[in-house]
């Protein structure tokens, strides 16, 4: 049994059309499968993604710029519910000596011409600005609290190799980023890291884009390993994919993590901020449960939604 990051909201929307398009590649045969991958593309640089070893490796040559991407052949529309994860990993030791920074990014354009991007992943190393070894989500664009797109998350055990997950909701034009610090894909226990907007509008707690999408617009989902500024070789310190997994249309688990509202005060850890999009309606919790009020008059509408924020995923037999 498999169980891929998903995330829950309370809504009055149906589940999504069935269970579509799935790919799972654990890289065991140490061949690019050519149905599923296309050739990688080296964007700048000498960088290289060679299946080997049971994954896929990145590495580059010292003291060159390197970007390299090799795209996954599913090419979701702009209308397409979907969710790609991999376990991603990077010699944290190593790396800090080299005097540079090196990433390996799930990651995921689109935009009219293709051009915007969005990644989640690990990056180690030493550069202004950016020191340490930390699980990111990265973005070609920026905000006030993140001028240069990158939103750092330091944790000082940070294990070699992480879980990482992008999930994408057409019903809101968002896409979410998560991390998993044990690699687990079976427990559930992933994080949010970063919500981003898509189409320019504006929700508390997620950076806002504009990608431009129309209905005929696909997504290029994809591995990315990345290299600035190294003193040494990337071949030379472990940096690789595994356990890549896609799929479309997924649907909906219900959650294992429960609260019974006995405490009589929200668990920020579980719940978000009540949003009233509407009038002046609230939930509260107390009285040993969750209570909706609100003022009502004629000719008025009251909405408010709370967001689930643990992402237990859904199981696939």
């Amino acid at each position: 049994m498999k169980r891929i990051c998903s995330f829950l909201l309370f809504s009055g929307l149906a589940a999504s059309a069935l269970h579509g398009q799935s790919l799972g590649d654990n890289f065991d045969d140490e061949s690019r499968d050519a149905a599923n991958w296309g050739d990688p593309i080296v964007e700048i640089g000498n960088g290289q993604l060679v299946e080997q070893n049971g994954r896929v490796e990145f590495s580059s040559t010292a003291s060159v710029e390197s970007l390299v991407f090799q795209p996954v052949r599913r090419n979701p529309s702009y209308n397409q519910p979907w969710q790609a994860q991999a376990v991603v990993s990077m010699d944290k030791v190593n790396f800090s000596s080299l005097n540079g920074l090196g990433y390996v990014l799930l990651n995921v354009g689109g935009g009219s011409g293709g051009d915007d991007h969005v990644g989640v992943g690990y990056a180690a190393g030493v550069l202004p600005g950016h020191s340490g070894n930390l699980v990111g989500a990265f973005s070609d664009a920026s905000d006030a609290s993140n001028p240069d797109g990158l939103l750092e998350l330091n944790v000082q055990d940070l294990p070699t190799a992480i879980g990482v997950c992008v999930v994408y909701d057409p019903r809101s034009r968002m896409i979410r980023t998560y991390f998993d610090l044990d690699t687990d894909q079976t427990d559930g226990e992933w994080t949010l890291l970063k919500s981003y907007t898509i189409d320019g509008s504006t929700v508390a707690g997620a950076q806002t884009l504009d990608w431009g999408m129309g209905d005929q617009d696909t997504f290029q989902i994809g591995l990315v390993g990345g290299a600035e500024g190294t003193s040494a070789a990337v071949a030379s310190v472990p940096a690789w994919f595994d356990n890549f997994e896609y799929v479309e249309n997924p649907p909906i688990h219900i959650p294992t993590t429960t609260d019974n509202f006995d405490d009589d005060s929200r668990n920020a850890a579980l719940w978000g901020t009540p949003m009233a999009f509407d009038g002046n309606g609230q939930f509260t919790e107390r009285n040993q449960r969750l209570e909706f009020s609100a003022s009502f008059s004629p000719g008025t509408d009251t909405f408010v939604s709370q967001q689930f924020l643990t992402f237990p995923g859904y199981d696939e037999a």
